[in-house]
């Protein structure tokens, strides 16, 4: 079967930078240079075959990611998408991976956190001693 497709890069790269490749797995499909990041796929495979193409990335930190989602996907010649495809809603054969949230975690302030252990413990001694005295023991 031939294959004449194009392997959409321009979603992961605007939250990624681009390591290797791509490289194909099969000598049955060839990988060129396409229109901007995108990589033109030819060749022909048996019906049924599996062929994959690997690529390394590595994510940007959050603030610097456009839409926090690296989605890759596989269109027919003349059918890119004209602008980076933000998640794989409709497509048939793309892969979505949203990135980490960095930014909506925050990091817990020592100081807090140790006055809150201290209220905890402070609190849970005197509940100790309001039931000792209450049962009449002593210790």
């Amino acid at each position: 079967m031939p294959v004449d497709h194009t392997l959409v890069l321009s979603g992961v790269l605007d939250d990624a930078d681009l390591i290797s490749g791509p490289t194909s797995g099969d000598p049955a499909l060839t990988l060129s240079p396409g229109a901007g990041v995108d990589t033109h796929v030819t060749g022909v495979v048996a019906p049924g075959q599996t062929v994959t193409i690997t690529y390394s990335v590595t994510v940007k930190p959050y603030a610097q990611q456009g839409d926090h989602n690296l989605v890759t996907q596989v269109t027919e010649i003349g059918s890119t998408p004209s602008t980076p495809p933000g998640a794989c809603a409709g497509a048939a054969l793309c892969t979505e991976i949203p990135s980490a949230d960095d930014a909506a975690v925050p990091l817990m302030n020592l100081g807090v956190a140790g006055a809150a252990a201290a209220v905890v413990a402070v609190g849970g001694g005197t509940f100790m001693l309001v039931r000792r005295r209450k049962t009449g023991t002593s210790h």
